[in-house]
């Protein structure tokens, strides 16, 4: 394993955590504003947060280490 292979690793898991605890923080927001109303732009807010952010970070973190 070569010092551009850890680094890469290193930043993965940086922002993986960088990621939970943004994460954390809008979803106590949304749970907020969806108990208050269930508006439609209040689910698709939350369906984008709890599928299209993570899956652009794992494609992210994917392509940051398979580049070479």
């Amino acid at each position: 394993m070569n010092k551009d292979t850890i680094i890469k690793i290193l930043l993965g898991i940086i922002a993986l955590l960088v990621f939970a605890w943004v994460w954390r923080i809008i979803s106590g927001m949304l749970i907020g504003t969806l108990i208050v109303t269930t508006s439609l732009l209040s689910v698709l807010i939350a369906l984008v947060i709890q599928i299209v952010i993570p899956i652009a970070i794992i494609v992210f973190v994917v392509k940051l280490i398979r580049k070479k």
